[in-house]
């Protein structure tokens, strides 16, 4: 009978054991996947960030670009400008020389 009562015991005490095993697990498991999860939506975060980074980045660099153009194409007006006034200060010169010499021989 004591025997008997003592197995029964251990049985039962085994069986406790082996859920407690199982629980145990569970929750390893579940800890491990919200453990992972967390790795994952920091990620993707990290990524969103750098995401967003890139754009202002290559937002500045577009408006760099535009600023060097319009720059650079002032600086065409203003080539264009002094060559138009000089041809106009060689086509007057050429007039007034050519009206001294017809002065000059009336």
């Amino acid at each position: 009978q004591q025997l008997h009562l003592q197995q029964q015991h251990q049985a039962q005490q085994h069986q406790a054991q082996q859920l407690e095993a199982k629980d145990n697990h569970r929750l390893f498991h579940e800890t491990q996947l919200q453990y992972l999860r967390a790795i994952a939506d920091y990620a993707k975060e990290q990524q969103q960030q750098q995401q967003q980074q890139q754009r202002q980045q290559q937002y500045l660099q577009q408006q760099r670009e535009a600023q060097q153009q319009a720059q650079q194409q002032q600086v065409e007006v203003q080539q264009n400008h002094r060559l138009f006034y000089e041809t106009q200060l060689q086509h007057l010169r050429a007039v007034v020389v050519h009206l001294k010499d017809k002065l000059q021989l009336q």
